[in-house]
């Protein structure tokens, strides 16, 4: 009878650490662990004291009552501030306004991206070869979608 009694009160407690951790305390720390850590120990003292089957109930019972803190949380107030509602729209990254042959210096080592200056504009690039040296000048290559490509001036064959 005493261990019907440990493995419920393991079970109480783990359920009351988890809904504690899910509603009342923010991120997932020492009392979320506590809560998972009660209810394996009930599942394991029923299986070691009680038996298979008994075992078996404790489990069942412990996944769907934290698929019922789950479903209740989804419900809750707390998930609507996790949950985005407002449509985002526009573009993520602007196409670049350069045009192949534009001229610029390599700010950052190019291995191969780094970023170059272009006037007054530094740019995310990826270069040709293999690797260039802050400092080179470059010329870009080519531009596909938001992706600039450079080579050395020295190494530059366009128009």
């Amino acid at each position: 009878m005493i261990w019907i009694a440990l493995v419920f009160l393991l079970f109480v407690v783990g359920v009351v650490l988890l809904g504690l951790e899910l509603f009342v305390i923010p991120g997932f720390g020492v009392v979320g662990v506590l809560g998972i850590a009660g209810l394996v120990g009930s599942v394991v003292v029923a299986f070691w004291k009680l038996g298979a089957w008994e075992a078996g109930l404790t489990f069942a019972l412990g996944a769907a009552t934290c698929g019922g803190l789950l479903f209740a949380l989804s419900k809750s107030r707390a998930s609507k501030a996790l949950v985005l509602t407002e449509v985002q729209s526009g573009i993520a990254v602007a196409r670049p306004d350069l045009q192949p042959g534009t001229q610029g210096i390599a700010a950052t080592p190019l291995r191969p991206s780094g970023i170059a200056r272009f006037a007054d504009k530094e740019l995310d690039v990826v270069s040709e070869a293999v690797f260039v040296e802050p400092g080179t000048s470059v010329r870009v290559t080519r531009v596909q979608g938001a992706t600039i490509f450079v080579a050395p001036q020295h190494d530059y064959q366009g128009g």
